[in-house]
């Protein structure tokens, strides 16, 4: 379809129709549909986000528990626990959003969030707390799979990268969303606020039809037409020449890609080339210590002795983290992808090095003269890291999410294996 487009803006798109006329569709409801289905990768940003100014809290005298403070070690898990559910959930996601509705999937990794912040909201115990963070990272690590794959599917050619940064500034934006709030309202306000996102997430995306494509590979030709009419506008000879675009994609799939066992799969041409740079990819990204950095900001701040409030300094990374979300989009065109992967890596190691340094450093002298230091440390990690996450943009148009790197590089059976 791309290759038929012209003019394109934010509102209206020109396409040339098989007959040659040239015809003018809005393109507003696939930005409204791309905005709504971010609205739950903004929650997994709160999700991320909630630890860092909150467990400052609950380790402290003031904590909202009726057991009192929590020790490190259970800190440690209230942090990482959540990754844990998100482990649990890619199986689980990936199965229900290959064999049932992407609409489905998305209301479950919306509605198990509703449970998780009323158990924090009224927890009393250090058990209780846990399960509930536990219960969060399965809608998190269900959000990373749906977000991401909704968006490929209900946006056109022409439009699917543009609205596949969204997902980068839509979860930074939920860390900084809690980051900010977490620094100046209580602990159960934070709570209700963040609630009240997942509410909206839920009563919105009841707006947005199935995806066409999901439609189309079931067998459902009615509906994906009801479905492209919404997202595209009336105009039946669009409909239907998209429609046969995607039936023809999907008769391919079948044809190229049965059904077969994992193994069988696994060695057809391409596939396991694909699912080895996607794992390498992913295991890059999640080997490089964000999730640290993210959920301990405060912390690391507290303990670094800078003059810098700890809670100013952790807005101050969620807010390069959303800045750099868009401005290393538009870096990665420029330097290309390889040196900015291999560049950001090298920046992220000195800048860890450094920050380890510090508090080793710290044990033996009076370190408070650099305490800037952490600050810069974390400030251009953070810079770096978004740098790098851009990576999947030689994959993409221009970087949809870290869930979309196999799905870009890999033949259609590596897109279903649970990512």
């Amino acid at each position: 379809m791309s290759k038929d487009c012209e003019n394109v803006t934010p509102e209206t798109e020109t396409l040339t129709l098989p007959s040659g006329e040239k015809q003018t569709h809005s393109t507003t409801r696939q930005y409204m549909a791309a905005m709504i289905i971010n609205l739950l990768a903004f929650t997994q940003g709160n999700v991320v986000g909630w630890v860092s100014p909150s467990l400052p809290l609950l380790q402290s005298d003031h904590s909202p528990l009726a057991g009192g403070p929590i020790n490190d070690e259970s800190a440690s898990w209230v942090g990482s626990i959540a990754c844990l559910g998100g482990l649990a959930a890619v199986p689980i996601f990936t199965y229900l959003s290959t064999r049932h509705s992407r609409k489905v999937t998305g209301y479950l990794a919306g509605v198990l969030l509703v449970p998780s912040w009323l158990i924090i909201l009224y927890s009393d115990c250090e058990r209780s707390l846990l399960a509930a963070r536990f219960i969060a990272g399965l809608s998190w690590g269900g959000g990373v799979i749906l977000v991401s794959l909704f968006i490929s599917e209900v946006a056109e050619d022409s439009l699917r990268g543009r609205l596949g940064t969204y997902i980068a500034v839509f979860s930074n934006g939920g860390l900084l969303f809690t980051y900010t709030l977490g620094s100046c309202v209580s602990y159960r306000t934070l709570c209700f606020l963040s609630l009240a996102v997942v509410a909206l997430f839920i009563v919105l995306f009841a707006i947005i039809p199935e995806s066409p494509y999901y439609l189309v590979y079931k067998g459902n030709i009615d509906q994906a037409k009801t479905s492209l009419k919404w997202l595209r506008g009336e105009n039946e000879e669009l409909v239907e020449l998209e429609i046969e675009k995607l039936s023809e994609r999907v008769a391919k799939l079948k044809i190229n890609y049965p059904n077969k066992l994992f193994l069988e799969t696994l060695f057809l041409p391409g596939v396991l080339k694909g699912l080895l740079i996607g794992v390498g990819l992913f295991a890059n990204l999640n080997l490089c210590g964000f999730m640290a950095v993210l959920s301990y900001s405060v912390n690391i701040f507290e303990e670094s002795g800078s003059s810098v409030s700890p809670y100013v300094a952790a807005v101050i990374i969620a807010a390069l983290r959303l800045g750099a979300s868009y401005t290393s989009s538009l870096l990665v065109d420029r330097v290309g992808r390889k040196v900015l992967l291999i560049g950001s890596n090298a920046v992220m190691a000195v800048c860890l090095s450094a920050l380890g340094g510090y508090f080793y450093l710290r044990q033996y002298t009076d370190m408070r003269q650099y305490g800037i230091l952490p600050v810069v440390s974390l400030s251009v990690y953070i810079i770096a890291l978004r740098s790098r996450n851009t990576y999947g943009s030689f994959i993409h148009e221009l970087h949809l999410s870290r869930p979309t790197y196999i799905s870009q590089f890999s033949p259609p059976p590596v897109r279903e294996l649970p990512r």
